[in-house]
């Protein structure tokens, strides 16, 4: 649209816009209804002090690894085949996995580990 005024294109806001709020986000609220306080711990994390922690799995399958590693799945493979990462496991089926400890010694020194297998 051209305003009256001269020859630039005037732009209206939709009124979703207009409405909009720029401000920080707030904290949520915890889960018994307190507001958070400024500088207080997150609401949702947790005391991972407590007996409810969940277990260690005792097999991790490929995309844990992945994650725990920040190796890519080619040079998992590639490293398993040149012995420098453990072997996967069957887990039954088509289902494969890397033991816990195994994953726990490579990962306390990835250069000087060599598979048993091998």
């Amino acid at each position: 649209m051209i305003s009256e005024e001269g020859d630039q294109p005037v732009r209206r806001s939709s009124p979703q816009f207009a409405e909009a709020s720029f401000e920080p986000r707030r904290t949520r609220a915890s889960s018994r209804g307190q507001e958070a306080q400024e500088g207080a711990a997150m609401p949702y994390a947790r005391d991972t002090t407590t007996a409810s922690q969940k277990p260690e799995p005792a097999f991790y399958r490929l995309g844990d690894v992945i994650r725990i590693t920040a190796l890519s799945r080619s040079t998992i493979y590639r490293r398993i085949a040149a012995g420098a990462f453990p072997p996967q496991v069957s887990l039954g089926g088509r289902a494969k996995g890397w033991r816990r400890e195994a994953l726990q010694a490579w990962v306390g020194n990835p250069s000087d580990f060599h598979s048993l297998t091998k």
